[in-house]
């Protein structure tokens, strides 16, 4: 019972990220900036590739930049007058919610 309960040590440590502060920050430079000619906005494909062209990481996947921009751009939790800021400030203020 006890072995059900527990969970197994790892035998190594989980691999550290490698998305650092510096690194998030010019990700999302790049994103706002404006995309390559011939597109009209940022795909996660281009923004690996560029990533990886401009030598800001030496090899990332898309799910990895895709976690990093979900994490850290969301307009919709910033109290901003555009989007409210969420379900229990909404239903404080009265504004009726889906």
């Amino acid at each position: 019972m006890e072995q059900t309960l527990c969970y197994r040590r790892r035998a190594e440590p989980a691999r550290p990220s490698p998305i650092t502060g510096e690194v998030e920050a010019r990700i999302i430079a790049l994103a706002c900036s404006e995309p390559p000619k011939g597109y009209a906005r940022w795909t996660i494909r281009l923004l690996t590739r560029r990533v990886i062209e401009l030598n800001i990481l030496e090899s990332v996947g898309r799910e990895t930049i895709r976690t990093t921009l979900k994490t850290k751009l969301k307009p919709h939790l910033k109290n901003n007058g555009a989007f409210p800021p969420n379900r229990a400030v909404n239903s404080s203020l009265g504004w009726k919610t889906s």
